[in-house]
């Protein structure tokens, strides 16, 4: 795992091959006029009582989860803008609670909510039943005032959040975006323990979009008091561990939360993460038993850790929701040729790509992770690996000869081994190629792309939450040319095919068929790009530690259940 500078400006830009994704397989909220019963899983004691000790032979209280990092990647503790990735993690994980959550298996469930939502006839109108003695970490009771406030928050023009156009569906939000207003008009308190949402449309996804982090529940009175000070000397949630203290590029500590409206739980007293220690010193730390969980295995030392059958029980690794893309510039010369882009995805073998990654990623033909729904095991790209194709497609697009298709994005100070295996690839079959170094998360590099003056790239991207509307929306959509579609594809049918979706149930047949339309026709059709691998997560843990395996959606611990031993 590599070092991230931000979530949101890495893990959803171009990239080597370093980023961290995250899995869950989407399960639907209530169907149009139905209240959806709560998952078993989900009852939980009454909050407030003190677990025992020891139970039995399983969890205990008590003991120092002990974290060390590459990165200072703690920049903020407030849910709408801590992007990176430690800080993300803490605000999801620990400190926050959001209305809606996936577990570790994937299961959609209500969190702060006490049920999943009632959602009109028209499929606009979402009503929120919110669970009754949620405490914040101050001791005040959470309701639906809080609630109201952390959505509306996230839009006011004076508040950094990166999910803004998450919320842009819900009636007024435009008007908030703009300053006219603090107040969302599309959010409203029924009662205390009420919220009515109101969208625009119908949007099938909007339940599960209120498991992002960036809808943490904040407490109105309390951030609107902390001022400047809130998210770094002030961070209050309703989370199982509460805010210690934060010692920029250093560490942050957080302690049990006694309180917690889960019962019992959690069970480890208190979590260090110690920040910014370098690579070596980290995995000396980790072996020498002064870690408990390591934070990017250092690339060198993955296979051998691998293969190490001794290390099988403290491993811990999980597939991601980020696929691996070769993402081609449509319109820039000569790759508007669409033999050309057949000629590209023929030139590619993905197994060799995976080989130079050093770790056994899942090669794929789909753009769609391989736990989304929307996700099709038969599904197979109509360019396979076949280098004589891949001659024969030049030919027929005029280029017998071979053809120079530009720039291929590069690192920072050199190419990431999957990008030297690909322009090696694409050269023996006659397509040039120069590899762009230096411009890796410069300021320049999005004009650059969506200009077409770089050509081609591998984009590794990591949804937000587990459904393929996250690849979709903002990445192959005519309107997404203004966001993150920078290969400057549209297709008017995957726009169709993409409202066509979000008015049908989140689970409906017809709608996960819309997507894997969707597939067909950016894979097979126009091959907008050539998908590679879907990304799997690695990282150490300790012999001392019980249940603290990946979450899917951070690919860091879920310590809510873990506990230590002795």
């Amino acid at each position: 795992m590599s070092k991230i500078t931000s979530r949101r400006k890495f893990l959803k830009l171009m990239a080597g091959s370093s980023a961290i994704g995250m899995l869950a397989a989407c399960a639907a909220p209530a169907t149009p006029g139905e209240m959806a019963q709560t998952p078993a899983v989900l009852e939980s004691e009454q909050p407030g009582a003190t677990p025992q000790a020891v139970m039995g032979d399983g969890p205990r209280v008590g003991g120092t989860y002990r974290i060390v990092a590459g990165g200072d990647f703690v920049k903020t503790l407030d849910p709408g803008a801590a992007e990176a990735f430690e800080d993300w993690w803490s605000v999801g994980q620990l400190l926050f609670n959001m209305p809606y959550a996936f577990d570790r298996e994937g299961r959609f469930y209500p969190d702060l909510a006490a049920d999943l939502p009632r959602i009109s006839e028209d499929g606009k109108v979402y009503t929120i039943p919110l669970r009754r003695g949620v405490k914040f970490h101050n001791g005040r009771e959470m309701t639906a005032e809080d609630v109201k406030f952390s959505m509306e928050r996230q839009l006011w023009p004076e508040v950094y959040s990166w999910g803004k156009s998450y919320l842009n569906t819900i009636i007024g939000a435009q008007d908030v975006l703009d300053g006219k207003t603090k107040d969302l008009a599309g959010v409203k308190v029924i009662d205390p323990y009420t919220v009515e949402v109101t969208l625009d449309r119908p949007q099938a996804v909007f339940a599960a979009l209120l498991s992002i982090t960036i809808f943490g529940i904040v407490p109105k009175k309390e951030v609107l008091e902390a001022g400047q000070d809130w998210g770094t000397r002030v961070v209050i949630g309703t989370g199982p561990f509460k805010f210690v203290e934060w010692q920029p590029q250093q560490r942050a500590v957080y302690e049990r939360n006694p309180d917690y409206f889960k019962t019992g739980k959690p069970y480890i007293e208190r979590v260090e993460l110690n920040l910014n220690v370098e690579e070596s010193v980290r995995l000396l730390r980790w072996e020498s038993g002064e870690a408990d969980f390591l934070i990017g295995i250092p690339p060198a030392e993955l296979p051998r850790i691998l293969a190490d059958e001794s290390l099988k029980d403290v491993l811990r690794a999980a597939p991601t929701m980020t696929v691996h893309r070769f993402n081609i510039h449509m319109t820039a010369k000569p790759l508007d040729n669409l033999k050309v882009r057949q000629a590209i995805a023929c030139a590619i073998d993905k197994n060799a790509v995976v080989k130079a990654t050093g770790a056994p990623h899942k090669v794929t033909d789909s753009v769609f992770a391989m736990a989304m729904p929307q996700y099709d095991p038969n599904f197979r790209s109509q360019y396979q690996y076949d280098p004589d194709r891949a001659r024969a497609l030049l030919k027929e697009a005029g280029y017998e000869n071979g053809v120079n298709v530009g720039k291929i994005l590069g690192g920072s100070t050199k190419s990431s081994p999957e990008i030297e295996v690909i322009h090696a690839q694409l050269k023996a079959v006659g397509i040039e190629s120069e590899i762009v170094l230096g411009l890796y998360n410069s300021p320049e590099i999005t004009d650059r792309l969506k200009s077409g003056d770089i050509t081609l790239h591998i984009l590794s991207w990591a949804a937000s939450y587990p459904d393929g509307y996250d690849y979709a929306a903002p990445l192959f959509t005519c309107q997404a040319r203004e966001a993150f579609n920078r290969s400057n594809y549209c297709n008017p049918r995957i726009d169709e095919l993409l409202d066509k979706a979000e008015g049908l149930p989140l689970t409906s047949p017809e709608r996960i068929a819309a997507y894997r339309e969707m597939n067909d026709i950016l894979v097979n059709q126009d091959v907008q790009s050539v998908p590679l691998f879907n990304r799997q997560a690695f990282q150490l843990s300790s012999r001392r530690v019980r249940n603290d395996q990946l979450h899917p959606i951070y690919s860091l611990p879920a310590l809510e259940d873990a506990w230590i031993e002795g």
